[in-house]
């Protein structure tokens, strides 16, 4: 979930072998909003959620999701939008 296409999982390791914790830790501050958010309850739904936050980004074209999993409602698509957007990555962000 930390990369989701922006490469940030990279940079709080590569901050964190460098012992920069001060700038590992802000990226993961950022992050904090698209984590909670894919894996908040039911947890079942986190593959769904992590699709659409790729698309969110431009990274895939559809959060189509198979059975027996479901497709987000709305509102939850919203939420997954608004997440992305809180972390920063809203330059992809449709």
């Amino acid at each position: 979930v930390i990369d989701l296409g922006s490469g940030d999982g990279r940079n709080v390791i590569a901050a964190a072998r460098r012992g920069d914790w001060p700038a590992a830790f802000r990226i993961y501050e950022r992050l904090q909003p698209l984590i909670r958010c894919a894996f908040e309850p039911p947890v079942r739904d986190y593959r769904a959620r992590i699709k659409e936050a790729l698309v969110a980004q431009g990274v895939i074209p559809t959060s189509s999701v198979r059975l027996p999993l479901q497709p987000l409602d709305e509102a939850s698509r919203r939420k997954v939008r608004d997440a992305v957007r809180a972390a920063g990555l809203v330059a992809a962000a449709r």
